[in-house]
């Protein structure tokens, strides 16, 4: 069941800002207290200029390729979305279309089942209601349907194998699942201090944290519907795994020559 939230923009902006004078005032804000209380401020003056907003979804997922990332990034999360609803039907992400498709990973549009797998167990989400202008919100929803439409996007399976050396590369056409939020975030004034390849899950939580509008188990967000176990849970088929080899190549060409020929 999908909760409700009111933002409560004006008031919300005008509460942030007498609360952290009146303390100010009294001597007890701590320098943790006054940034937080800074941000807070500034979210309600965004919220306010802008109506638009679309929700980053950050998680924990239960697939052993998000174990390995956790591990070996030392991140508690180790998945991030895009979201033009609140509902999660226009959840986008760089995720493979299905599970035994690893290899075939590229922009998806994801839901609730793929984060639970069809299992009863807590997995924790942080969802972070982000505020744009109607051009900017046009803008990411265009560059969504553009990449979607676009068969030569593939995942950045380069950043992910030469992570512990290079911390992240970008690559053409390519994204993995955090890439992907922090370029869409950085054409519309967030996530501006490095590169859309260097963002790791756990910062875009620490670097959204005032936006954050729910944090706790999916299933308590949205509802999961079983009606994608079968979608999502292909077999594995011959021609599956032709395509897949035929990834491996794409992505050894386009670390070596890929600037060059796309």
């Amino acid at each position: 069941m999908h909760c409700s939230f009111d933002s409560g923009r004006a008031v919300q902006q005008d509460c942030n800002r007498k609360l952290f004078v009146n303390q100010s005032k009294n001597g007890i804000v701590d320098k943790n207290k006054k940034e937080r209380h800074v941000r807070l401020a500034r979210r309600g003056r965004r919220l306010a200029r802008f109506m638009k907003s679309i929700y980053v979804v950050v998680s924990k997922t239960q697939t052993k390729f998000g174990k390995v990332i956790r591990t070996v990034a030392k991140q508690n999360y180790n998945h991030a979305a895009i979201s033009l609803d609140k509902e999660f039907t226009k959840l986008y992400a760089f995720a493979r279309p299905s599970h035994y498709s690893v290899l075939l990973a590229r922009l998806v549009q994801e839901n609730a089942f793929r984060y639970t797998l069809g299992k009863n167990k807590y997995v924790p989400v942080a969802v972070f209601e982000v505020p744009v202008s109607d051009e900017e919100y046009e803008w990411i929803k265009s560059t969504i349907a553009k990449i979607s439409r676009d068969s030569h996007y593939i995942y950045n399976y380069m950043s992910i194998v030469t992570y512990p050396l290079l911390r992240g590369i970008k690559q053409r056409k390519a994204f993995t699942c955090v890439e992907f939020v922090a370029y869409l975030l950085q054409h519309v004034g967030y996530l501006k201090t490095k590169g859309r390849q260097k963002w790791k899950p756990d910062e875009l939580y620490e670097e959204l944290a005032e936006y954050m509008i729910y944090e706790g188990d999916i299933r308590d967000f949205v509802e999961v519907n079983d009606a994608y176990k079968a979608e999502y849970f292909k077999p594995m088929t011959p021609k599956l795994i032709a395509e897949s080899a035929g990834v491996i190549c794409l992505v050894a060409f386009r670390f070596l020559f890929g600037e060059f020929f796309l």
